[in-house]
Formats: C-alpha cells, structure tokens, sequence
C-alpha cells in the first residue's frame, strides 16, 4: 500500500515496501508522533505543521537507532525535508492511503 503525503506542490510518499520502518517505530514509545502516524495510516490523516515539527525530530531519533537499516535509512532521509519543509511553510499535510 502507498501512503501518499501533498501540500501545495510538494508531494512524498511511504511505499508498501518502506513501511518496515513502522516496525521500529511501533516498538519505541519515546515516538508519539510517528506513532500517531503510524495509528492513523489507513484513515487519511492531515498533520499539522506543528506535528511536522514534532515529526521531523522524532525522526533524526530514529535514524539514530536504525543505523544498520539502510532501506530505512534512505526513507527518513527522504522524509526529513518533506516534514521539514512543511514546518517552515506552515502548511498542512494531506494524506491518502490505498
């Protein structure tokens, strides 16, 4: 399943072979963010450009912790500038789950 993310012209996505990276995050607690994500995924949930905020550090946590995962890796390095972005801009994200 796909996870598609959009504001204004800025689009991202979560493919169904990324979602291991919900598999971390589901075992941490000190992630309320992600987790609420990860809670919501197939119900198209917006996210605020504060939880963006609260998402794009939670996320330079977890690339801490999943150092030997490089598939992960690559997706939080591609996330932290959608989330990042959002932040700044203020904007809403929407989300669409398959």
């Amino acid at each position: 399943m796909a996870f598609d993310m959009r504001f204004e012209n800025t689009t991202e996505k979560i493919d169904s072979h990324e979602e291991v990276l919900f598999s971390y995050i589901s075992k941490d607690k000190d992630l309320p963010c992600l987790n609420k994500l990860w809670r919501d995924f197939y119900n198209d949930p917006k996210i605020s450009h504060s939880q963006s905020n609260c998402i794009v550090h939670e996320l330079i946590a977890l690339r801490s912790r999943t150092k030997d995962d490089k598939t992960t890796q690559y997706v939080i390095d591609r996330l932290l500038p959608f989330f990042s972005k959002a932040f700044v801009l203020k904007q809403e994200i929407k989300c669409i789950s398959d």
